[in-house]
Order: structure tokens, then sequence, then C-alpha cells
């Protein structure tokens, strides 16, 4: 499937030397397309998403270690910082779901098709996993992969005995507060 543009805005508070919580808010498009068998045949999926979170993020390096100087000026890898985070969000999404199947049956060709819709709001947990990278005391550059586990099956218009997961890799600029700025 063709890979989409997302975009998201963090603010983080850096609580305690390990311990951080970030307010996220982003959106992007998702969209699936599958071949089947037969003539013509095909499921596409399309939708977009609006979403808002609140996760807790435990990082691997006390928040101090960032900011200390060594005899040789600033350790590039003390500005480089693993962190995990849980949480919880929720999101408007809408989406649809196409479907047509072809075949032949007794030398006559049958098509059948499938059209669903949904939107609305829908609630999920996001577990992410990332490094940061901080050029400045309060700014940093992130890598990160985070997975959706959400309470609906809507997401993509058909509904299922499974409730719905995504999962995005982000590349993200962040704004910290609540650590200190001084250099040490």
């Amino acid at each position: 499937n063709k890979i989409n543009l997302a975009h998201q805005m963090d603010l983080r508070y850096q609580w305690k030397k390990h311990v951080g919580f970030a307010i996220q808010a982003g959106g992007r498009k998702y969209r699936g397309y599958k071949t089947l068998s037969g003539t013509d045949s095909f499921q596409e999926m399309n939708g977009r998403l609006w979403e808002g979170q609140f996760v807790a993020q435990f990082n691997w390096l006390k928040w101090e270690d960032m900011l200390k100087r060594s005899f040789y000026g600033f350790s590039p890898l003390a500005k480089v910082n693993a962190y995990v985070g849980l949480g919880f969000g929720g999101s408007l999404y809408n989406a649809s779901f196409n479907s047509q199947r072809t075949s032949i049956v007794d030398s006559v060709l049958v098509v059948s098709e499938f059209e669903n819709s949904a939107a609305g709001v829908a609630f999920y947990i996001p577990i992410e996993i990332g490094f940061r990278y901080r050029f400045d005391p309060t700014w940093s550059i992130n890598l990160e992969y985070q997975y959706h586990s959400y309470f609906t099956d809507k997401l993509d218009a058909v509904e299922s005995s499974l409730n719905d997961n995504m999962s995005v890799t982000l590349v993200k600029l962040c704004y910290s507060i609540g650590q200190p700025k001084k250099k040490m």
C-alpha cells in the first residue's frame, strides 16, 4: 500500500529524571488496496483520521545526562535518548470500503459489489517507542514508531470480530518544557 504523509504536533513536559508526559495531536490518511483472483476483482479502503493523545514516556537516560559537558564539549551520544510510552487517546475518523468480485458461473460473467462507509469517534491505547536527538535544551528531533489499539472495529468501514489496530512511523520536531535550561 502507498505510504501517506502523517502529521503530528507534540508538547512535552519533563516531570522527573526518567519520566515525561506528552500531549500529541495529529492526522493522516490511510488507504488499502488488494487485488483478488478473478477479472477486475478488488477490495479498496480509504479513510482519514484526526487524533489526540496523552502519553507517559519513560526515558532511557536521565534528562540531566543529556546536558552534561564532557572534557571535549558535548558528547553526541549524550544527546541521543531512547524512550517508550503508553497512554490513551481519541480520534475522529471517516472511512469507506469498496469491494468488487467477478466470477464466471455457467459461462455467465457475475459481478458482485459491496460498499460501506463509517464515521465517528474512536478511543485507543497508544504504545510508542522512539529515539530523540536533542540539539538544544528544549528542542529535539524524534524518530518514533506508534502502535494504536482501538476499541472499535469501524475504522476500515468493515465490521469483523476483532477491533482495529494501526501503526505509524513518524519523524517529529518536538518542544519540551519542565527541564533545566542551563547546560551543566
